[in-house]
């Protein structure tokens, strides 16, 4: 399940946000979509199955190569 918008409009003050949905490719994915409406240069909507280790590995992958060359680390 994609994260509403509540509350990520405040989390892209100053931060890059990566958002992994479940239907981020446009299969449906409302939350995705409406994520996406956003348009903002710091918030990254990524195709995410916890449950397929394969997607896990490509989201890490996208995450990595839109992060800027030593300006952010990743974080939690």
């Amino acid at each position: 399940m994609c994260p509403s918008t509540e509350g990520v409009n405040s989390s892209l003050q100053g931060f890059r946000v990566f958002a992994g949905c479940l239907q981020a490719d446009g299969r449906g994915g409302a939350g995705a979509a409406s994520l996406r409406k956003l348009k903002s240069d710091r918030l990254h909507v990524v195709q995410l199955d916890v449950t397929s280790q394969t997607q896990v590995d490509k989201a890490v992958k996208e995450v990595k190569r839109l992060l800027p060359n030593g300006g952010e680390r990743i974080g939690g």
